[in-house]
This record gives C-alpha cells, sequence and structure tokens, in this order.
C-alpha cells in the first residue's frame, strides 16, 4: 500500500547506541547491515533538500558521533549540508562523512565499486570503527592534556615528572 510521503521529512529506521547514520540514497541496505553490528541508529533521510533539521538536530543531541552516507560525492554533498546546519546551530559532534570520492572512479558493476570504495556494509562497518578508535583516542589525548593543564597550567616542561607524581599520589588521583 502506497502512503504520502511528506517533504522534507526523514524516518528513523533503527534506533541504536552513540553512532546515527544518516542515510541519503540508496546505501539504506548497507547502512542497516554495519548498524547491526555497531548498534547504530539508522536514519532514512529521504531528502537533501530541504533537509529534516529536527531529525538531525534529535540525532545530534542524542548521539556522539554522527555519520552521513551517500551515494555522492562528499564534496558538496549531503553531508556537508548536515555539517554546515550543525555548525550553523553550534551542534558539536564528531562528523564522519562517507559517500564517493571527488575523483574519477573507474567501470565496474556497482557491488564492485561498492567494495572497492569501502560503500558496501562491510566497507562501513568497518570505516566507522576505524573512526571510533581514531576518535577514542583523539578525546583521550585531549582529557590528559587537559588534566595535565588543571594540576600543572600550560607549562608541560615536567610531564614525565608530573606523570610519576599523580600516579604515586593516590590522593590526588582519589580526588580525580
Amino acid at each position: 500500500e502506497f502512503t504520502q510521503l511528506e517533504i522534507g521529512k526523514g524516518k528513523l529506521l533503527r534506533q541504536g547506541q552513540k553512532v546515527a547514520i544518516l542515510n541519503f540514497g540508496t546505501f539504506l541496505h548497507n547502512a542497516l547491515k554495519a548498524a547491526e553490528n555497531l548498534d547504530a541508529t539508522v536514519a532514512d533521510m529521504r531528502f537533501v533538500k530541504p533537509l529534516d533539521e529536527s531529525l538531525i538536530k534529535q540525532l545530534v543531541q542524542d548521539h556522539d558521533v554522527i555519520v552521513t552516507l551517500e551515494e555522492n560525492a562528499i564534496a558538496g554533498g549531503a553531508g556537508s549540508g548536515v555539517v554546515e546546519l550543525m555548525m550553523k546551530e553550534k551542534l558539536i559532534k564528531p562528523v564522519l562523512n562517507l559517500g564517493l570520492p571527488d575523483q574519477f572512479i573507474h567501470q565496474g558493476t556497482q557491488e564492485e565499486l561498492y567494495e572497492e570504495l569501502s560503500l558496501d556494509a562491510k566497507g562501513i562497518e568497518k570505516t566507522i570503527k576505524r573512526y571510533l578508535k581514531q576518535w577514542k583516542a583523539e578525546t583521550m589525548k585531549k582529557a590528559q592534556h587537559g588534566l595535565f593543564s588543571y594540576f600543572y597550567g600550560n607549562d608541560q616542561s615536567n610531564v614525565s615528572d608530573s606523570l610519576i607524581h599523580v600516579s604515586s599520589n593516590p590522593a590526588l588521583i582519589t580526588k580525580l
């Protein structure tokens, strides 16, 4: 049975944790497969113009990382529109844009090219996992820097002494 499609409204298809995949176009099946293994949320955005701003804002609020997925060039694509909206609304979260590279792509079947470009389900999952690992490492590094700055100011000249001091002083560790 056909139902009327509301212009500019996306649809939440899967509720997950921490990661939200905003799918634009034909990769929806691949996004759903990848999301199963990642426990990620998936939204079928349906429209690039107009963007479903309320759905995007809700997904950004409820998740740690946003992933956009589109069968289009990443440069100037739907993911760029999502990032523009986030910046306009001052919604600061890490964003991974997945789509076609801005370069010549040789011929092949869709399946061959999707696999080569890591846009099949396995490639999407692997790329998101790699991004999350990198993001976590960078977050830990920033947190450690912030901890040092809190205790020792911006002078990092005695970082090795600081590490020994903090780790050997249970009172300081307990306060954290």
